[in-house]
């Protein structure tokens, strides 16, 4: 009986936190459109909501412990990083399109409150099924110990190729005109490694993951998730900045699903400052600038760029409206080839970067998409609010079975994807997943048949 009280409270709680979320947005975009309050109030109000549900998501899914609460963090960051900038005094205007073109330009009123209305929405949709009846989860250790032993040797084997394939693109880039080879030459660029090396290091990388999730020693796990991200810092020196703070969020996850732990705020605060002051340093390393002075405030407004995908989309949608599906499913191949082998009228970014700049994207500096531009395309606000609880429902799932060690194997593979889609395309983590999924069907025969060697010479012995 208690139970039920209890599960029948929290699901009216769930109730309210929706519609008082909901209500607030709804009654922000009326009194806007009745001149009630100005732009700037949206934009306060629209950072309000959202620093509000990240500090909700902390309460509820037991100090962040949720996949939900690293997605909103990075929503916030890439999104609204440009709105926070303006909040705090840093932009005069977060809506002006400065992104690869030669001139500046303002978007109409109507698309900036829709840009919003966009953000504001898809993180209360993809809060409130994570949020329904959420269980606190926690992994255990159990039969997959007894593969412990034979994951260390496969990654000790492996490791060497890893930090060879790294050098190797490193070398290739400094050597080649820096980051922009990444863009302009990405096939000659993974050449330099060959696919023999690249097929290695993908193995040493998922039995890395496999070790980290049943590895229980504080110690030992801490050890090697250093010896992995020093491992993996050429890769930022490459310029993989994204990719190396993803590494570091998803350890920082896997740690807590495994000791219960939360995530402390103040530490998490500190850790972004660091991280971003990190970010500064090694953008200006690897473009060759001089080091500007820093501000974290500076930070957040420049990472907020994929917003200005958003409002382009959203202001010249007929440009691009014709070629919404095509663009939704490049995202299924973008893990498997260069973006420069995408036709034009198959990848937003691309075609985005066309039409702001030409000249800029023949040079190599091309911008990405985000899954609220692709879903936006599909047919408006409708198309996004369906997404968005999809989302949710995908998130919550991998929680969920995250207290399983297959389930955790999952959650490690397909969770940078996920939270990292406010930078990605909509089907960008299926691909992402499809790819560690057969790194992982490789690597997990391999550390069978080690074990299974490994009890074979003990019975010699004896």
């Amino acid at each position: 009986m208690n139970r039920f009280i209890s599960s029948w409270s929290d699901d009216i709680a769930v109730v309210l936190e929706g519609a008082g979320y909901l209500l607030l947005c709804t009654a922000g975009a009326v009194a806007f459109q009745l001149n009630w309050i100005s732009m700037g109030d949206l934009v306060r109000l629209a950072v309000f909501l959202l620093f509000g549900l990240l500090i909700l998501a902390w309460k509820r899914f037991d100090g962040g412990r949720h996949p939900y609460f690293l997605f909103l963090l990075l929503l916030l960051l890439c999104q609204a990083g440009r709105l926070i900038g303006y909040t705090f005094g840093y932009l005069d205007d977060p809506f002006q399109v400065t992104l690869q073109t030669p001139i500046p330009f303002d978007i109409p009123r109507s698309a900036a409150a829709t840009t919003l209305l966009l953000i504001m929405l898809s993180a209360i949709c993809v809060y409130l099924p994570c949020r329904w009846r959420c269980p606190i989860v926690q992994l255990q250790a159990g039969w997959e110990q007894r593969w412990r032993k034979p994951a260390y040797l496969l990654f000790w084997l492996l490791l060497p190729a890893l930090i060879w394939k790294n050098y190797r693109y490193f070398d290739y880039i400094r050597s080649h005109g820096n980051y922009l080879v990444v863009f302009t030459d990405s096939e000659a660029l993974k050449t330099a490694a060959g696919p023999c090396l690249r097929m290695l290091s993908l193995l040493a990388t998922n039995a890395f993951t496999i070790l980290y999730l049943m590895e229980r020693k504080s110690s030992r796990s801490l050890s090697l998730a250093l010896l992995f991200t020093l491992v993996c810092v050429l890769e930022l020196l490459i310029g993989f900045r994204g990719k190396f703070f993803l590494l570091l969020l998803t350890l920082w996850f896997i740690h807590n699903l495994k000791t219960g732990k939360k995530f402390r705020l103040p530490l998490l605060l500190m850790s972004g400052v660091a991280m971003s002051v990190l970010g500064l340093v090694i953008a200006d390393f690897r473009e060759d600038r001089t080091f500007e002075a820093f501000t974290p405030i500076k930070f957040v407004s420049d990472q907020g760029v994929p917003m200005y995908i958003l409002e382009a989309v959203i202001a010249f949608r007929d440009v691009f409206k014709s070629h919404a599906l095509p663009y939704l499913f490049s995202g299924l191949a973008i893990n498997f080839t260069s973006s420069n082998n995408f036709p034009p009228g198959t990848l937003l970014g691309n075609d985005l970067s066309v039409f702001l700049c030409p000249e800029a994207f023949s040079m190599g500096y091309s911008t990405s998409t985000c899954y609220l531009a692709e879903l936006y395309l599909l047919g408006g606000i409708v198309p996004v609010l369906l997404g968005s609880l999809a989302i949710g429902m995908i998130l919550r799932k991998v929680h969920q079975f995250s207290g399983r060690p297959l389930g955790a194997l999952v959650a490690a593979c397909t969770v940078p994807g996920l939270i990292y889609l406010p930078r990605l395309g909509v089907l960008d983590p299926v691909s992402q997943g499809i790819k560690s999924a057969l790194g992982l069907i490789a690597v997990l025969p391999l550390i069978i048949g080690i074990e299974y060697l490994i009890r074979i010479v003990r019975l010699r012995v004896k």
